[in-house]
């Protein structure tokens, strides 16, 4: 019994620090996803979702000189495991996502849009998941 009072008393109220923006906005998740064989890891910003980039981003998405999928990753993604040629970790560039293969950047931008637009109401996290996917039987 006294083992279980200590345990009690010990948390204690938790003392809630001010909230800071800037931490707040600097909080990331961590997913992963297999490509070809490998697994990659990333830390993608949760928090960086602000009207300002809404609005930005709705103006992107009309535009067609840049690449949606590339923009978002870049700006919503914080680290992942990709190295370089100097083996260093690769920095994460609009630019050099434009030359990732098309295969990778689609797993990628969905963790990304997975946790940057979270939608509970729809299990498709891709923008454009207003159908249903169905598997269709191959004739």
């Amino acid at each position: 019994m006294h083992h279980h009072d200590a345990l009690t008393s010990a948390s204690g109220p938790t003392i809630q620090m001010p909230l800071k923006l800037s931490e707040l906005i600097a909080m990331s998740a961590k997913r992963s996803f297999e490509y070809e064989g490998n697994t990659v890891n990333l830390e993608i910003f949760t928090q960086k979702m602000t009207p300002r980039f809404r609005a930005e981003w709705q103006d992107l998405i009309k535009s067609e000189s840049k690449n949606v999928l590339c923009q978002i990753c870049a700006d919503f993604l914080k680290s992942w495991d990709v190295l370089g040629d100097d083996d260093q970790m690769q920095p994460i560039t609009y630019e050099f996502l434009m030359q990732c293969p098309e295969g990778f950047l689609s797993l990628l931008s969905d963790e990304v849009y997975g946790v940057v637009f979270p939608n509970p109401t729809n299990a498709s996290s891709s923008p454009s998941g207003s159908q249903p996917t169905t598997t269709q039987p191959a004739n």
